[in-house]
């Protein structure tokens, strides 16, 4: 990801989400209705909606469990201070409301909520001056590996109206986490005190980012590249994934194979992992079973087709679901594959499951994260490319329009899982050569000369 991406935007501006004014309309006869319409102009009900949202789930999410954790030991922490002091049920009830109502304001965003729900403004030579201040810093702390800001103050297009939207991600380790969530926090209590409009979002991952600036251009305030180390430190450390992703009858399988035998006789420790679910159970011989077969199996005897999902929301969302939570097996396996100094080809990763998903129908975000997240992020994520039709002449598995839009996913998908796409045309020597071939380039590996058909 350069400074800016080539992506386009997701939401214009901090006020685009904000209903429209309305026509002004005579003023109530009671006192309280007119305090209600000078602090919520014309649309009382979805403003106090909003707010009462943002009190119970501000900044709640897949993408920032760390912060989510960390609000956990908060709160929980003072009510067991209550309660070891033994005040009664009703009295911590209360204390907890007033005390999650005040740490809303001032460390979870709630301020910066309430500002931007109830329409304020401020001056822009202030506000361009507070980025500017956010900007410097992000360049000097140490806590965190990237740090991007997005709409509005992406652009350069901010107004009176606009708030300015920074991520930020931190390094690996307790103590950046640790220190990170402090560091946000501290840049909320300041938006408070300033009086500025500061959405500080923390990203656990930034695999996670990608999903916050979607058809959008992020501007890259600080990016540490070896907050991870080199390949080469990752592969001695804890081992090197190597993920093959693409259409069915692209050669994942026999790559995937083939490159890790080469590997072995160059004297490269290399396994091959089957990375699409697997199933939490094997038969000797009776059937495979995992959370997904299984509902595939009652959804057939149904008398349905998987293409029959699309037409029925609530069967899609539980067979993703399944689908997913089947991913923390293939995670455990990985984990018991990936040691230092070894390379795991996985055949088929989380992108495939989610192309696989996204083609039977919309596939929700929050299950798009939670597959993410279950997922170790692949150290290189290979796309073998291959258009539908010549997928389709080598293999007739697929109809040419679940290719197409087994296509279109990974298309959608490759800013996502930053692919290294490999042109899969040719014999497998010349394929499995050309993705060894990137191998070389990135851990120094020597690739075998191309076998000519």
């Amino acid at each position: 990801m350069s400074d800016r991406a080539p992506v386009t935007p997701e939401h214009t501006s901090s006020t685009s989400n904000r209903p429209a004014e309305s026509p002004a309309s005579p003023l109530p006869v009671s006192g309280r209705r007119s305090l209600l319409r000078r602090l919520f102009p014309h649309h009382e009900k979805r403003v106090l909606k909003k707010l009462v949202r943002s009190w119970f789930i501000q900044g709640i999410g897949w993408y920032a469990l760390i912060e989510v954790t960390a609000r956990v030991i908060l709160e929980g922490g003072f009510l067991l201070v209550f309660w070891f002091a033994g005040f009664p049920l009703l009295t911590i009830a209360i204390a907890w409301l007033a005390f999650h109502t005040l740490v809303w304001v001032v460390l979870y965003g709630g301020f910066m909520r309430t500002w931007i729900v109830l329409g304020f403004s401020k001056e822009l030579p202030q506000l361009q001056a507070h980025y500017e201040r956010l900007a410097a810093r992000a360049k000097r702390q140490r806590l965190f590996r990237l740090v991007f800001v997005r709409g509005s103050t992406a652009r350069g297009e901010m107004n009176v109206r606009s708030d300015i939207d920074i991520m930020l991600i931190p390094k690996p380790g307790l103590r950046s986490e640790i220190l990170g969530v402090l560091f946000v926090w501290g840049l909320r209590v300041e938006s408070l005190l300033r009086r500025i409009p500061v959405e500080a979002r923390w990203i656990d991952a930034e695999r996670y980012a990608p999903w916050h600036h979607i058809e959008e251009t992020p501007l890259i305030l600080h990016r540490d590249p070896d907050a991870y180390g080199t390949p080469q430190q990752r592969l001695a450390s804890r081992g090197y994934l190597v993920s093959l992703s693409g259409l069915d009858g692209a050669g994942k399988t026999t790559v995937a194979r083939r490159v890790v035998a080469r590997l072995n006789e160059q004297g490269v420790h290399a396994v091959y992992m089957w990375g699409h679910r697997q199933p939490w159970f094997r038969g000797k011989n009776g059937p495979e079973l995992s959370l997904g077969i299984v509902f595939e199996s009652l959804w057939k005897r149904l008398g349905r087709r998987t293409a029959d999902l699309e037409r029925h929301p609530a069967a899609k969302s539980t067979y993703d679901l399944c689908t997913s939570l089947d991913y923390f097996y293939v995670r455990w396996r990985l984990s018991s594959l990936l040691r230092p100094s070894t390379i795991v080809v996985a055949d088929r990763y989380a992108p495939d499951v989610i192309s696989y998903l996204r083609s039977w129908g919309p596939l929700k975000v929050s299950l798009e994260g939670l597959l993410v997240g279950i997922a170790y992020p692949a150290d290189l994520a290979i796309l073998l490319d291959l258009s539908p039709e010549q997928a389709l002449q080598r293999k007739r598995e697929n109809s040419p329009r679940q290719l197409e839009r087994f296509a279109r996913a990974y298309n959608e998908l490759r800013r996502f899982f930053s692919f290294v796409p490999v042109d899969a045309t040719g014999s497998v020597d010349q394929v499995s050569s050309r993705v060894e071939q990137v191998l070389k380039e990135r851990l120094g590996i020597r690739a075998a000369t191309p076998k000519m058909s």
